[in-house]
């Protein structure tokens, strides 16, 4: 990540972010503080208030005008005369502004850029600003919240404050989930994504390091908030949300027994976290990747990355939503898909799924439809996986053509095979079929170069 960018964001977000709690106050109905919750409470929010003192003292700001400050600020304009001077009537601004002579140095101090130059590549203040941060978007309520349940978790909170390497890491990879509140977010969850962290390193003493340790803080930061397990209809006792230490556990096997992407190895955290977000069941990604290997390795094995695993959705979900009455209530949903097909959205949502039993990140999705995007930009409609009924697109130049052979077929498995036929001009793709899929390249956003190789990455 950029150095100047990373500084930067830390300091716009330690000046400037209370304002905007301050402005959106959240309506919603709160968990009630105990006694020790309120005193708790009082301490953060005192940590925060020194915290932006010592920031506030230690980088030179100034705060732009409010409004009513604008409005009655009086602006001293220089008489401009309109009529040129020159015989070529090319005057320059400054000349028109300074009464034709040309400006020279105005004599000022430092801009603000130049005073802030100093601060945005240098992490001497980083412990301050990254505690800030935190607790500005964790909310010392939200912290509150947490600690109070017991001293263990109010040691857990201390202790994550008091490790500001920690703190960054969490940061970089854009901070603990919030939960959903009507159209904003809580707080973020820092305390409940510290205790998962910590529970992970205890159940797996190879979470200590390396790729491991990254999935283990991923986990932790998505699943600060608890992610709704998607179950079979029939399966009445089974759990609501997905486990995260079980989660971990299922990715570290996978990882060590060499049954994910070879890229797997080199994913920042916040890649890892568009792997282990998924809604399946363990046991459901395990059964991908069995049911890809015994069924179209091919697709596995793709020199086209781009294609890898994801292939499997042309060649073998059908198109068509007349089949989705045959669903089984004993089967996940992510089966009953790749049996019956679906359209754009039951269709993509098997690509993202598919591409996370292997260990491969999809961090991007459409509005309207269910779209799966991962890559460069220019290489996004380039490599999409079928383009809709009339939609036109204007891709980044890629080969001259893209085909594929449009058929029904009729696997041993009772299963529907279909492929679009895409059409690539250099400038437009189009579906020759009427289709409506818009699972485009799921590898559109990630870290690049893409696919990661070489030194791994410690964010």
């Amino acid at each position: 990540m950029n150095k100047f960018r990373f500084y930067g964001g830390l300091i716009v977000l330690s000046i400037g972010m209370q304002s905007v709690w301050a402005a959106k106050p959240i309506e919603d109905k709160q968990p009630l503080l105990t006694e020790s919750g309120q005193r708790i409470e009082a301490h953060y929010a005192k940590q925060l208030e020194d915290l932006s003192s010592q920031i506030v003292k230690k980088i030179p700001f100034v705060p732009a005008p409010t409004t009513d400050e604008a409005r009655k600020k009086e602006f001293d304009f220089p008489d401009v005369e309109l009529r040129s001077k020159k015989k070529d009537g090319d005057n320059s601004l400054e000349e028109l502004l300074g009464g034709g002579k040309k400006a020279g140095p105005k004599g000022k101090g430092p801009t603000q850029e130049e005073k802030f130059a100093p601060f945005m590549v240098s992490d001497k203040l980083d412990g301050l600003l990254v505690k800030y941060v935190v607790l500005l978007d964790a909310t010392p309520r939200g912290l509150a919240e947490f600690a109070q349940q017991s001293k263990e978790h109010f040691a857990l909170t201390e202790r994550l404050l008091a490790d500001h390497d920690l703190l960054k890491r969490m940061l970089i990879a854009d901070g603990a989930k919030a939960q959903r509140i009507r159209n904003g977010y809580g707080p973020a969850r820092y305390g409940e994504a510290m205790e998962i962290y910590v529970k992970i390193r205890k159940a797996s003493k190879k979470s200590a390091t390396g790729v491991l340790n990254r999935l283990a803080l991923a986990i932790a930061l998505e699943h600060a908030v608890p992610v709704k397990q998607s179950n079979p209809e029939s399966l009445e006792k089974a759990p609501a949300t997905i486990d995260p230490i079980k989660r971990y556990l299922h990715y570290e096997k996978a990882f060590l027994d060499g049954e994910l992407d070879p890229t797997f190895k080199n994913l920042s955290i916040w890649n890892l976290r568009m792997v282990v977000n998924g809604d399946e069941p363990d046991e459901t990604l395990d059964w991908g990747r069995r049911m890809l290997r015994n069924f179209r390795p091919d697709h596995i094995y793709s020199s086209n990355f781009g294609w890898r695993y994801v292939g499997v959705v042309g060649s073998d979900v059908k198109y068509g939503s007349g089949d989705k009455k045959y669903d089984r209530p004993e089967l996940q949903k992510y089966q009953n898909i790749l049996m019956n097909g679906g359209v754009c959205g039951r269709r993509a949502f098997f690509g993202r799924f598919i591409l996370r039993s292997f260990g491969v990140p999809w961090p991007g999705g459409h509005p309207m439809v269910g779209a799966s995007t991962w890559g460069r930009v220019g290489e996004l409609v380039g490599q999409a996986r079928a383009i809709g009924r009339t939609s036109t697109f204007s891709p980044a130049p890629r080969p001259a053509k893209i085909k594929k052979p449009s058929s029904r077929s009729r696997g041993p498995n009772g299963s529907a095979t279909f492929s679009a036929r895409r059409e690539f001009t250099g400038k437009t793709i189009r579906a020759s079929n009427s289709i409506v899929l818009c699972n485009l390249n799921p590898h559109f956003g990630m870290d690049w170069p893409w696919p990661p190789s070489g030194k791994s990455s410690t964010a």
